[in-house]
Order: structure tokens, then sequence, then C-alpha cells
């Protein structure tokens, strides 16, 4: 809930812009994080563990 609308500095019909605000930011938010995330993935490098064929190294 944004905080303008709780103390009052934005009146109730506002509401449904500033959700509508807020859903966006919570989805662009959402989307850069998992294409920093998959970035990240690819460029860490593990050692050890197991190689594609399932064998150890």
């Amino acid at each position: 809930m944004p905080v303008s609308l709780l103390s009052g500095i934005t009146p109730l019909a506002c509401a449904p812009r500033l959700w509508l605000v807020q859903i966006l930011w919570l989805v662009g938010m959402a989307v850069a994080s998992r294409l920093v995330f998959q970035r990240a993935i690819r460029a860490v490098t593990v050692q050890g563990g197991l190689n594609g064929t399932g064998a150890t190294l």
C-alpha cells in the first residue's frame, strides 16, 4: 500500500492509479531481476561438480 495513500496526501480517488503504478514497478523489477540473475549464472564459473554427461570432473 503506497504511503501517500495511507497518510492522506493522495485522495482515495487516485488509489487505482497508484495500485497500477505499484504493480508496474513490481513487474518491471521482477523482469530486471531475472535478467540480471540469468546473466550472473552464465558469468559465474564453478570448479568441480558434474560435467554435461553426469560424470564427475
